[in-house]
């Protein structure tokens, strides 16, 4: 099965790429897959503070199943600093290290453009060309290898504002954005089964901002989950996540928190 998914936002999206990596290590009927997970960065170090405190937490939670050592060894990591490093890892050693590792599941790749966005390209059509044409390649390469290998793979990507929305005098914007309107009934929920209303207002600017790499890169994933926060003005941070699209399920979300055991769906009222 092909797996590439990409989040959206940096709103708590170390915190969630970590504790997949301890997820993947839960046995299946925990919604884990009992394997082992590779962890490939590109902005600055790994966060071991966090990902110590998130061990902690998991070998208490599941005591008898994640041990702390083992938790530990059962993840790999990869640092990229340049954009050809990038590519030469993920679309030739990445393979390799898949055929010899067996038990790795999980691909994260925390960022895919933070390299791209770091180094200098001409601006001409033959250098947009240039990066669209590498940034596809990738892709397809990601997607082959989640199919050969039966791996889950999550990629971060990074977020702009979009500075030409309401630019125009003819075009007034409305009191709900027309580049939101897909967020107005984004069915929300609290459990599995427990539907709610939550008003969206407060997470517009967030849920306004545009990807990186543009829509080549948004035609080669499978599953797009974005993350949202409330506006700064907010006297407490509130943050959402979302399934923009999948194959395998409808659009929905919910509101999640943060606490020292991890990102947690937050329980209506």
């Amino acid at each position: 099965m092909t797996n590439v998914w990409r989040f959206f936002s940096s709103s708590g999206k170390s915190q969630l790429l970590m504790q997949l990596l301890l997820t993947v290590q839960l046995p299946r009927s925990l919604g884990g897959l009992d394997a082992s997970a590779l962890y490939v960065h590109t902005e600055g170090r790994l966060p071991t503070n966090r990902l110590h405190q998130l061990i902690n937490s998991y070998s208490q939670k599941y005591s008898g199943i994640i041990d702390k050592e083992k938790a530990w060894n059962s993840i790999y990591t990869l640092r990229l600093h340049t954009t050809n490093a990038q590519h030469t890892v993920l679309g030739y050693q990445l393979p390799a290290m898949l055929q010899n590792t067996p038990d790795i599941r999980l691909v994260v790749i925390d960022s895919i453009a933070s390299l791209y966005r770091g180094e200098h390209f001409e601006l001409d059509d033959g250098g947009r060309l240039m990066k669209a044409s590498e940034v596809c390649d990738l892709g397809i390469r990601l997607k082959k290898l989640a199919d050969q290998h039966n791996v889950a793979v999550v990629v971060a990507n990074q977020v702009t504002d979009d500075f030409t929305a309401g630019s125009s005098s003819d075009q007034p914007l409305t009191d709900f954005d027309k580049r939101l309107w897909r967020w107005a009934h984004l069915p929300m929920y609290a459990s599995q089964n427990e539907k709610y209303e939550l008003d969206l207002d407060t997470f517009s600017e967030s849920l306004s901002k545009q990807a990186t790499l543009g829509l080549t890169w948004a035609n080669t994933v499978n599953c797009r989950i974005r993350m949202a926060r409330s506006s700064a003005l907010d006297q407490i941070t509130r943050r959402i996540l979302c399934l923009e699209f999948s194959p395998y399920t409808n659009r929905k979300g919910c509101e999640v928190q943060i606490d020292d055991n991890g990102m947690h769906v937050k329980e209506k009222g």
